[in-house]
């Protein structure tokens, strides 16, 4: 029809990622063809090997879903402060109360100090649940969860009128990720080629109104690839930057504009 496209472009690039040979541990888990008996279940997640010796403090990214499968990872920053992967999980067609039950015991099993949660469709509920219900109390989970709402916005602070600045929590969580990536504060696992082959899939478009749309192709390059571990790291990498990173970096730059417009 005479009509131009809009173009797509790639968002991340294995010759700038740290690749090392370390382990990354996979569990998948069938809630359909496996037993829906908790017991069972943790006696799969007990095969997880513990967090190496030296890790430092474990983070928790998790993407949740039940005909979409549910992908969670446990990650951990080693002796140079560097985010490593330790093991990825997926759960397919698991209830959502199992789901909560399964997270309670790999939070039991490995202490993470966050756990990123995306808020999306029921994950808000899950949250919830996590956080009042009397069977997690004494796990603290209201002060270590942070849920991730893809569709919000981020407050990224003021301008020197006193106008509030914000940017689209998607966006910035992908560019937080493309710098930890090309400036190897993640370090990616040759044993797990899967999901720098799913990072290098993610691509991006801009609509006319100039909003991004991002869209992970299929290998054969497809519009509908699985990004369930992308969303599920970015929740990770987000919920340590946010608790971490960006709150020095917002009293720093606070200060600066003070001293700067005094």
């Amino acid at each position: 029809m005479g009509q131009h496209g809009r173009p797509v472009f790639s968002l991340f690039d294995r010759n700038t990622f740290s690749i090392l040979p370390y382990p990354v541990y996979k569990l998948n888990i069938d809630g359909i063809k496996e037993s829906d008996n908790i017991f069972d279940l943790v006696n799969r997640l007990a095969v997880l090997p513990s967090l190496p010796p030296k890790a430092s403090q474990c983070i928790f990214g998790i993407d949740l879903g039940y005909t979409e499968p549910t992908a969670i990872w446990i990650m951990y920053l080693d002796t140079l402060g560097a985010l490593r992967f330790h093991a990825k999980i997926k759960l397919t067609k698991v209830s959502y109360p199992l789901q909560e039950k399964i997270i309670d015991n790999l939070d039991s099993k490995f202490s993470p100090a966050i756990l990123g949660m995306d808020k999306g469709n029921v994950g808000m509920s899950v949250i919830q649940n996590l956080m009042e219900h009397d069977d997690y109390k004494g796990k603290k989970f209201n002060k270590r969860i942070i849920p991730i709402d893809f569709s919000s916005q981020v407050s990224l602070g003021m301008t020197s009128d006193g106008e509030e600045i914000k940017y689209k929590t998607k966006p910035f969580l992908v560019s937080i990720l493309q710098e930890y990536s090309n400036n190897h504060k993640i370090l990616y696992s040759s044993t797990d080629m899967d999901m720098i082959t799913e990072l290098e899939r993610m691509t991006y478009t801009k609509t006319q109104i100039g909003d991004i749309v991002y869209r992970t192709l299929t290998q054969r390059g497809g519009k509908r690839g699985e990004d369930h571990f992308t969303s599920a790291l970015l929740c990770g990498v987000g919920a340590y930057y946010l608790t971490n990173e960006f709150t020095t970096k917002r009293k720093e730059k606070r200060g600066l504009t003070v001293a700067l417009w005094a």
